[in-house]
């Protein structure tokens, strides 16, 4: 941050260049890390590749991040009684309180209601990058900041190790890099894009208060 007060035409321009050349973004190797997500013996199945980016990648992460989200809340208008968390000035907790006034009026209507709950696995390993960042161009992503994305997010090689075996693994085209913060603003989308389409069916179902009714609540 002092740098870029003192030099901040520079460190643009610098940061321009580096994102603009697939060779030099190519040219980084990320050393990721394989951890068991339940047990210390996990099968393959359950473990996660958690990837810590480098440097310049790590604050073009928190850039393009902010970008990214920026557009997603201002283009996803939810109706009201939908739940955004996990974005700045909200905690889980803010989800689990309508969680318990929910299962508290139910208790008092003798049970009669219920919540759905979902984890969609392995999301992030599964994320189709290129066809997120094309649906948010058609909804009006300028095309610099869609390439940027790209690039950042499937151009570096990814190094891990298992026991004995090690891999490098290069040119991916879908996944996006577990840990980053462009990871989770590009899986925002899909996500809230269902919801936006089915969140007014789904208004009686919801839990009724006395300003509104909470239908969805997320957390990505």
């Amino acid at each position: 941050y002092i740098s870029y007060l003192a030099k901040g035409d520079c460190i643009v321009r610098t940061l321009e260049d580096f994102i603009a050349s697939d060779e030099q973004v190519h040219a980084y190797t990320i050393n990721a890390s394989i951890f068991g997500k339940a047990s210390c013996n996990p099968t393959s199945a359950a473990t996660r590749l958690i990837v810590p980016l480098p440097p310049p990648l790590a604050l073009l992460d928190c850039i393009l991040a902010a970008r990214i989200n920026k557009f997603i809340s201002e283009k996803i208008q939810q109706p009201r009684g939908v739940f955004v968390c996990g974005q700045r000035l909200t905690q889980t907790l803010d989800i689990a309180h309508g969680l318990s006034l929910a299962i508290d009026r139910m208790l008092d209507q003798h049970s009669k209601g219920g919540i759905a709950q979902a984890d969609v696995k392995e999301y992030y390993d599964r994320v189709d990058v290129l066809r997120v960042l094309k649906s948010m161009e058609e909804e009006g992503l300028d095309r610099a900041t869609s390439v940027a994305c790209a690039r950042i997010q499937l151009l570096p090689a990814l190094s891990f190790s298992v026991g004995c075996s090690a891999r490098t693994l290069r040119w991916r085209t879908s996944g996006t890099l577990t840990g980053s913060r462009l990871a989770a603003a590009l899986a925002r989308w899909p996500i809230e894009k269902v919801i936006q389409q089915v969140a007014a069916k789904n208004h009686r179902r919801g839990f009724a208060l006395d300003h509104m009714t909470l239908t969805f609540a997320t957390y990505v």
